[in-house]
């Protein structure tokens, strides 16, 4: 259970704490949603199984490999300039998804044959550019050890990866100590990191050591051979592994076993091979303790002091070892003189939460009879306080608001004692850290990490996680990079309005460039665009201009098509105005549309240095200009784009919605045409799709018909094209033109048939139908003006007048009973000759159908009236 958690410390978040389906990935997305809408729903479905399976213990696999290979082939078939454009925003937004599902493949129970996906989604996610493969292969290698499958490891580490690195190995090593499996195992993965060029380091074996003696039952003999092990690959001498080896097993293991490492990695001079006198001393003060009591433990003690014994925090830890409660505790705190390191405290919290595990606030209780003690507060006791209130492993989706602030109350009192010195509002010198080096400073990043998730989960605790980011500045703490960015990301994401979203940047500007660098400031600019609520339709584009505004003159390093989110953004709210502006609240949008359009026109004439706006933002600008209805200053982007070299094919397809007449239209494709752009498929159906809009129906139809696949781009129609030109012509001009039309389109391509009847004959069925108001003769007359139109539908018009005969039969046959229909059948038979096998049908069965209250004695009168009546209709005709 411990190697689960050591191993994956946020697998208890995410259960407890599952990814939305309306994340803020899927709503930046959205923006890309006119582009690609195909790839658009794919990534959604991807997330919503991710999310499925993360949050249910063994959920089934092929529902979340369907998905992922349904994004992968969409990615493929896409272009390759599509692909650059929409793979950098595809792996900001979605890259979490990626990685969580190639996680839950690899934890899921894979035979040796299917396990080759994982081999095949790394290759892909990293030639994709979705995943470093570094960062790939450790995610794999941390899902199979978290599966516990030390087998297919050991593969993955010898065939999968060409260089596995330390690090890589080290997982792996941490399974087969963590799960104590053979000592042949542990040997034949130091055999294979040597073959492999990548020999084990102490520094490898000092971590694995620490998760050794973090066991709870404690492994004296897992150490030994790991020592033993590695003491013959890793050269030369390190004194420092060696004292710390001896102090750290001290503390958990029994003098014999302390001795016995010791022997498996001597001392490099005989004269320093000697036991230390302070452990010596307080591992028998430990001794009398556990066998004869706290009496005769304190006896020892006082014996060994007035023997010049000087006790040491590190002295208490050792006698405490790994089975003591806070009694004990205070006990030998009194006896020594001296006060209880840290981790004794963390162990102890560790200790009750496993005690108490219904209740959150048991831990808590511990950390302030600890303070009661007199015990010096610490971001390590804090940190494992904050781990145990925070995660949410109680029963509930997320800490109760109680909670959280009773949480933020331990990590304040940490803070005021480190600050305890300093005046209100004072900080410290530049280059001075309030918080000691190492495992403190370590702890306090991990603080400030799960305080920060927790308090921005709602918006009545949001400002204590901005009060936070100020008392990292404060107390100087350094930075982890990335950790500090998901800081600031979170608090810009989680933001109550756009004034608070600002102010998070503000603050971490004073952070200085070197904790907000290229990556940095993209992903704060990112996380703007994110940022919901407050009745803004729109995006911060004034708080996302402000910020790039002072990047820039901080001198950060931005990428150029940096403006390409926010546009995108922009287009996805224009793309969702109604299509017609006619209340208020849609102009209002409009306007603001293009008021924030001009200003973002404005920021990407003045970028620094003067350089010219990138292809990609034009393009991105051209689409948001035509999405927000401002087609004037769409037409003279584009007519900017041809002057400079950027227009493109995909530029001609993203102006035409623009055009107002069709002679604009025909005029951009014209101009397109001359500066050398050869349309594509796209294009031409965007000209398509202009011309119908604007009722030049019959031109379109000419374009189809005449020139698409005969002119010299040898562009041939497709579905769609037919699709768009028909649909057109039956909006504005009714069935009949739209059968005319199709006739004279598939006279040109006759593929396109199946098309037309798919998208005409169901309306000329309701036709003849709705005809049937008049009575029969006139849905008779109306299926054949549809078959005069197209006569390819004549054996499709003879379903319906079937079905319209029999409608008539069954209505005379309820106002006049059998003979009366018998009549009318006989008319029909001679007027419509096609019709008389139904007709007969239907007469002999008595005209019968599910009525409820007919009686089964009425059905059989009917019947032996229609065998008689039905043979002169057999004569007669």
């Amino acid at each position: 259970m411990f190697f689960r958690r050591a191993l994956a410390p946020s697998k208890a978040l995410r259960r407890t704490l599952p990814i939305p389906v309306s994340s803020p990935h899927i709503r930046f997305f959205a923006a890309h949603k006119h582009i690609h809408p195909e790839l658009d729903e794919k990534l959604h479905r991807l997330q919503e199984q991710v999310w499925k399976a993360s949050v249910h213990d063994n959920a089934p696999v092929p529902p979340l490999l369907r998905a992922y290979n349904a994004v992968r082939d969409e990615l493929q078939d896409l272009s390759a300039s599509s692909r650059r454009s929409i793979l950098p925003s595809t792996r900001d937004s979605f890259q979490a998804d990626f990685k969580d599902a190639l996680r839950l493949v690899a934890l899921s129970r894979l035979d040796d044959q299917e396990a080759s996906i994982l081999k095949i989604m790394v290759d892909e996610l990293t030639s994709f550019g979705l995943i470093e493969p570094s960062e790939a292969h450790s995610i794999v290698l941390r899902a199979l050890a978290e599966a516990n499958k030390p087998k297919v490891m050991y593969q993955w580490l010898t065939r999968a990866i060409s260089e596995a690195t330390t690090e890589q190995w080290s997982i792996y090593l941490d399974l087969i100590v963590l799960e104590r499996q053979s000592k042949g195992t542990f040997y034949q993965a130091l055999d294979a990191m040597e073959e492999a060029c990548c020999p084990p380091t102490l520094e490898l074996c000092t971590n694995l050591l620490r998760k050794v003696f973090a066991l709870s039952d404690g492994a004296p003999a897992i150490a030994l051979w790991a020592v033993t092990a590695i003491r013959s690959r890793a050269r030369p001498f390190d004194t420092t592994f060696r004292e710390f080896l001896l102090t750290e097993s001290a503390k958990h293991f029994s003098p014999h076993d302390v001795a016995a490492l010791s022997a498996a990695y001597p001392a490099e001079h005989p004269a320093d091979d000697l036991t230390d006198p302070l452990v010596k001393h307080a591992n028998d003060i430990a001794d009398a303790w556990r066998l004869y009591g706290r009496g005769a433990g304190a006896g020892v003690c006082q014996e060994r002091l007035h023997q010049g014994f000087k006790p040491t925090p590190e002295a208490l830890t050792i006698i405490l070892k790994d089975k003591f409660n806070i009694e004990d505790v205070l006990f030998w705190q009194a006896q020594l003189g001296v006060k209880a390191e840290p981790v004794v405290w963390a162990q102890l919290l560790s200790t009750e939460a496993e005690r108490s595990k219904d209740d959150p606030f048991a831990a808590l209780a511990v950390f302030y009879r600890a303070q009661d003690a007199g015990v010096d507060l610490s971001f390590t006791v804090a940190d494992v306080v904050l781990r145990i209130m925070c995660t949410a492993d109680h029963g509930t989706i997320a800490p109760s608001e109680e909670l959280t602030r009773s949480a933020y109350g331990v990590y304040l009192d940490v803070y005021n004692w480190y600050c305890r010195d300093l005046k209100e509002g004072q900080s410290p010198p530049r280059d001075v850290c309030l918080v000691p080096p190492g495992q403190e400073t370590v702890a306090a990043t991990s603080v400030f990490d799960t305080l920060n998730r927790v308090l921005t989960l709602a918006p009545a605790t949001w400002p204590l996680a901005l009060r936070q980011l100020k008392h990292v500045r404060r107390l100087r703490l350094p930075l982890d990079g990335p950790a500090f960015i998901d800081w600031v990301t979170r608090l810009i994401r989680t933001a109550p309005n756009a004034f608070q979203a600002r102010e998070v940047y503000i603050i971490a500007r004073t952070f200085g460039q070197s904790a907000l660098d290229g990556p940095g400031c993209a992903a704060v600019l990112h996380a703007l665009l994110l940022v919901r609520g407050g009745g803004n339709a729109l995006p911060l584009w004034r708080e996302y201009l402000f910020v790039l505004e002072r990047m820039r003159q901080d001198g950060a390093v931005l990428p150029e098509d940096v403006h390409v989110e926010l546009l995108d953004c922009l287009a996805a709210v224009g793309s969702s105005l109604p299509r017609r502006l006619n209340t208020e609240d849609a102009v209002a949008v409009q306007a603001s549309l293009a008021y924030a359009l001009d200003a973002v026109r404005t920021s990407m004439g003045t970028s620094a240095g003067g350089a010219r706006p990138s292809a990609a933002s034009r393009h991105a600008l051209l689409r948001a200009l035509v999405a927000a209805r401002c087609h004037d200053a769409a037409v003279r982007t584009w007519h900017q784009m041809l002057v400079v070299g950027d227009a493109d094919v995909d530029s001609v397809a993203a102006i035409l919605p623009a055009c107002l007449s069709a002679n604009a239209a025909r005029g951009v494709v014209a101009r397109a045409q001359c500066d050398g752009i050869v349309l594509d498929l796209p294009a031409w159906n965007a000209f398509l799709r202009t011309l119908v809009r604007l009722n030049a129906v019959s031109d379109a139809r000419k374009h189809l018909v005449e020139y698409m696949g005969k002119n010299e781009d040898a562009v041939q129609p497709d579905d769609e094209s037919a699709t768009i030109v028909l649909s057109g012509v039956f909006e504005r001009s009714g069935l009949l033109a739209a059968l005319k039309e199709a006739r004279q389109i598939i006279d040109a391509w006759p593929s396109f048939e199946a098309v037309a009847k798919d998208l005409l004959l169901e309306s000329a069925h309701s036709d003849v139908r709705a005809a049937m108001n008049d009575g029969l003769l006139a849905a008779m007359d109306k299926a054949d003006t549809i078959v005069e139109a197209w006569p390819a539908l004549e054996g499709d018009a003879l379903s319906v007048r079937q079905e319209c005969a029999i409608a008539d039969l069954r209505a005379v046959m309820e106002e006049g009973g059998l003979p009366a229909a018998m009549d009318r059948a006989n008319a029909i038979a001679k007027a419509w000759p096609a019709l008389k096998p139904g007709v007969l049908d239907f007469l002999r069965t008595g005209g019968r159908r599910p009525i409820a209250t007919a009686t089964k004695h009425q059905e059989e009168a009917h019947v032996e009236d229609a065998a008689h009546l039905t043979s002169s209709v057999v004569l007669e005709g």
